[in-house]
């Protein structure tokens, strides 16, 4: 599928479901077994991915950690995996975000504020617009939606874009410089090189190319 509008239109989308539609009290939620999504990351990798967005999360409630080893043949081909969070306002990790190497998002609402619901026990990297979120939801319809799911997205296309400029300059971007851009151009939230609960700050796509056409240089 060929994205013509968002935050980097043009780029393909490779949709891999994973979850399914479950009806949790008055709403529906997606669930999913760790070993299909396992599954759906390595083939995903194997098709050539180049970001990877992983709207979900799981506990670690024992074995070994959930995703661990699909993640690191992703990293280990230089596709990128950004996640969410997670929605309990808590320092409670949820995996795949938690994992090192993943790039974990957080949520804020139309203020720039971060949401009392993002979770923080993940490393969080960025933060990114997770507040009444129009996008596509089950049974085919589009509905608005609050969660770091929401705002994940938001950080993988913006990498995507970066991806793909890159290698219209002859250049292939590696994780390291990815990280080294958003770390470095996104906005700060308070005097702190990292805050816990927003990471480096609010994605900022302006800065972030300015940046990255002088690692492209």
């Amino acid at each position: 599928i060929e994205i013509d509008e968002g935050v980097a239109p043009g780029c393909s989308l490779m949709a891999v479901r994973v979850l399914a539609t479950m009806k949790s009290g008055d709403r529906l939620v997606g669930a999913g077994i760790i070993d299909n999504i396992n599954t759906g990351i390595k083939w995903a990798v194997d098709n050539g991915a180049d970001v990877i967005n992983m709207s979900l999360g799981i506990r670690h409630e024992g074995g070994g950690l959930p995703h661990e080893d699909v993640i690191k043949y992703a990293l280990s081909k230089n596709v990128t995996i950004v996640a969410a969070s997670g929605n309990d306002g808590t320092s409670e990790k949820y995996y795949p975000g938690a994992l090192p190497g993943v790039i974990a998002v957080g949520a804020v609402d139309i203020s720039g504020t971060v949401t009392s619901f993002t979770s923080y026990g993940a490393n969080i990297t960025v933060v990114a617009p997770g507040v009444n979120v129009y996008s596509s939801f089950s049974n085919n319809k589009y509905a608005f939606a609050s969660g770091t799911s929401q705002a994940s997205p938001f950080v993988c296309a913006s990498i995507g874009l970066m991806k793909s400029y890159a290698r219209e300059k002859g250049k292939n971007l590696s994780n390291y410089e990815i990280k080294y851009i958003l770390m470095n151009t996104s906005d700060r939230v308070d005097s702190r090189l990292r805050n816990e609960h927003a990471g480096y700050g609010l994605i900022n796509l302006a800065d972030g190319f300015k940046l990255l056409n002088h690692v492209l240089n």
